[in-house]
């Protein structure tokens, strides 16, 4: 063994233990998220699994919807949100299903209890067309966004990923006014477990979903960075083209 395939042969081992480790996800849950105050609790109920095996089999097979337990009622996931009142219980403002297949992955609620707002899907954080969700009073869907609706696409192939997911962001928040949501959207890298750099945000305006382009030497240096981690991934691909070949060789 050539010490070159040597090395490329760990670099890949080290890879393939990150996204194993990564995408090792416990079965979805009722979870629970309050405001920032405290006063405003989102249960979110996930739609009834028999399991993770039958979800993926299922996926695999085509069935829809996917793993889903037999006998339960539970066809989608849905979210009921409470507000505090002055003796201390909990009334409910409004419940209604979500856009998720299974669930969302983290929510937020502002103070007033006017927004909620989802994050991500169970199991595949970054895709699809419910990235981000907005719901508004009664639950009404504001409106729902793929990575893509804000973000450039050759961007997105350089955030830190694994098999199933993109770790595109972290620590989302409402403006002061609870009248915009500001998303704190991860830089590139080309490190498939790093998700603690530097962030850039993106303002959404809850009340109709428009979105302010990211913009500023944040978005810049950004911008720059995704080239760089871009010409690492070739870089690395074409190593790989010549000592494995098969599907390293893929055109990108």
């Amino acid at each position: 063994m050539s010490a070159r395939f040597a090395l490329m042969a760990g670099v890949f081992v080290m890879l393939f233990a990150t996204l194993v480790l990564a995408d090792s996800w416990p079965p979805p849950r009722t979870q629970r998220y309050y405001s920032a105050d405290g006063n405003v609790q989102i249960v979110i109920v996930p739609r009834a699994l028999a399991g993770n095996l039958e979800y993926f089999q299922d996926k695999v097979d085509g069935k829809s919807p996917a793993g889903q337990r037999p006998g339960s009622n539970i066809m989608a996931p849905f979210a009921r949100v409470s507000r505090r009142t002055d003796g201390g219980r909990w009334t409910t403002l409004w419940q209604q299903s979500l856009v998720n297949d299974v669930a969302p992955v983290h929510a937020m609620a502002a103070n007033n209890g006017k927004y909620l707002v989802t994050f991500d899907n169970w199991h595949s954080m970054g895709h699809g067309t419910d990235a981000v969700a907005i719901y508004g009073t009664g639950g009404r869907l504001i409106r729902k966004y793929a990575l893509t609706d804000f973000l450039p696409r050759t961007y997105i192939e350089t955030l830190p990923a694994s098999v199933s997911s993109i770790r595109w962001g972290r620590e989302h928040f409402f403006s002061e006014d609870e009248e915009t949501l500001i998303l704190r959207v991860a830089e590139p890298s080309f490190d498939f477990g790093d998700d603690h750099g530097l962030v850039v945000s993106i303002r959404i305006r809850l009340a109709d979903g428009a979105i302010t382009p990211p913009a500023g030497r944040a978005w810049e240096r950004a911008l720059r960075k995704s080239k760089k981690v871009r010409a690492q991934q070739q870089a690395f691909e074409r190593k790989a083209c010549a000592e494995w070949g098969g599907g390293w060789c893929r055109q990108r």
